[in-house]
């Protein structure tokens, strides 16, 4: 199945690339217990490169995915999807464990 075409409302074409600003049906972002986070990466060799993740979406996919693979890093279910839209937000999984 195909997705639909967004709906552009800024447009920005400068130099060799163009930037496309639509409209989202929904935002979907991972939090703990109902708390915000922060993914932060780094290599303790490497000193302090770190690297922050994303954990907000315009898909569910990539969220419900981050989540699961939290939950299973850290062996918990504390990691939860979180749904805003127009102005609300709403769980909209909490992802289990899975079983070995």
């Amino acid at each position: 199945m195909a997705r639909t075409k967004p709906q552009v409302f800024l447009e920005d074409r400068t130099d060799d690339h163009c930037i496309d600003i639509s409209y989202a049906e929904a935002v979907f972002v991972v939090m703990h217990s109902g708390q915000p986070i922060k993914v932060r990466k780094h290599r303790p060799h490497d000193g302090l490169n770190f690297k922050y993740g994303k954990i907000a979406f315009p898909e569910s996919g990539h969220a419900l995915r981050l989540a699961d693979s939290l939950n299973l890093r850290f062996d918990t279910d504390q990691f939860q999807v979180w749904q805003i839209r127009n102005g609300r937000m709403s769980m909209l999984k909490n992802p289990s464990k899975t079983p070995d």
